[in-house]
């Protein structure tokens, strides 16, 4: 069901007549707000730690917020709210484009949902999402999506809210994640393992290692901002088939392709064989404590008529570059984003994110599109 600005500013007078103290925040889009990169991961940290605590999680540090949303002083999108001077809500717009019927359409990840502790169970997240739902209608974006942690199923959550009412959510899949321990022993300490879960991703990292050659005529390329073009077709051409199909331009994917900033980097790996891409990894970096960086998986695309056995030798080759060039212990990779199954390549299930779309403004028929296997990366 479409939404309106109509709808948007109703459910925003309910929340109100419900928690009148809301009238007293100033809420605007990010451009407007003066805030730094750092600024934005101070608050969003400072309150991802009250949630989580020491549990896994992505770490929304200055260089990964600059990678996600290049330029604060454009972005519309994002919201923030201030109660008087101080920071207390924020949710993060980011641009994802993508095409349906040979047409590119914008669409946006709604992600990093934070608030001050003090300001919880009043209706502040709710209050954050409204606005940044206006602010993507009000940009002539047609879709936006969510991921949402359905570990935070309580009442009033984001996950209880977008995820679990029927009235609310549009479409919703459950999404696995998957882990490879390239170091295992980095990864047991890491993810502080028990002695079973120790054994498994040992005996993982045993059996599929990742350090085998590939196959013969086949080369290992690390991308560039020349081969940006070839990429995004390869991604359009390639990725999972569903009715709408994430989109990059080759300036977008240059961008990202070529981002180094402390511990982010942007990264894409390919292996070209037989006058063509076979396969193709991208994502970037990313730091989990003081000097350990994981590799976050953002697509995973094999030509459909390599088999297993050179699927495999491919793999391999981008896991150990992987760790012999950017330094990351660990692979992690969304089911969604991988054109192949992860668990015949020795990854093992971590955890379920759900994705959710949470609001469309009715240019396309959404009930009626194929978006089982929506190849959209985790943010």
């Amino acid at each position: 069901m479409a939404v309106s600005l109509q709808d948007v500013e109703r459910q925003k007078d309910a929340l109100l007549q419900k928690h009148p103290e809301l009238k007293d925040l100033h809420v605007v889009p990010l451009c407007d707000s003066g805030l730094s990169y750092q600024e934005l991961s101070d608050f969003i940290e400072k309150c991802w730690r009250h949630d989580y605590e020491d549990k896994p999680r992505i770490v929304f540090s200055p260089d990964l917020l600059e990678f996600s949303i290049p330029e604060i002083k454009y972005d519309r999108v994002s919201t923030i709210a201030r109660n008087g001077p101080d920071l207390v809500g924020l949710v993060l717009g980011i641009r994802t484009d993508f095409m349906f019927n040979e047409t590119v359409i914008a669409a946006y990840i709604g992600t990093g949902l934070s608030s001050d502790p003090d300001f919880r169970a009043k209706g502040i997240g709710q209050l954050m999402w409204l606005n940044d739902i206006e602010h993507f209608l009000e940009n002539h974006a047609s879709i936006s999506f969510a991921w949402l942690d359905i570990r935070h199923a309580w009442a009033g959550s984001s996950y209880s809210t977008y995820g679990g009412d029927p009235s609310k959510v549009h479409f919703k899949r459950i999404i696995d994640f998957y882990a490879k321990a390239i170091d295992y022993q980095k990864s047991a300490a890491v993810g502080e393992l028990n002695a079973i879960e120790k054994l498994g991703i040992r005996s993982a990292t045993l059996l599929f290692t990742s350090n085998i050659g590939l196959p013969g005529h086949f080369e290992l390329e690390i991308g560039s901002h020349a081969a940006a073009r070839d990429y995004a077709g390869f991604i359009h051409e390639f990725q999972s088939d569903n009715d709408i199909k994430r989109y990059f331009s080759k300036e977008e994917l240059a961008r990202r392709i070529s981002f180094s900033q402390g511990r982010v980097n942007g990264v894409a790996l390919a292996v070209r064989g037989r006058g063509r891409i076979q396969a193709l990894m991208y994502g970037f970096t990313n730091p989990v404590k003081d000097e350990d960086n994981y590799f976050q998986v953002d697509g995973l695309i094999f030509h459909p008529e390599l088999s297993y056995a050179k699927k495999r030798r491919i793999l391999s080759s981008f896991e150990k570059t992987i760790s012999d060039r950017y330094g990351s212990f660990s692979i992690v990779v969304s089911e969604n984003v991988s054109t192949d199954n992860l668990l015949k390549y020795g990854y093992l299930p971590v955890e379920k994110q759900a994705l959710c779309l949470v609001c469309e403004n009715g240019d396309i028929d959404i009930k009626n599109q194929r978006m089982d296997k929506l190849f959209l990366e985790l943010r």
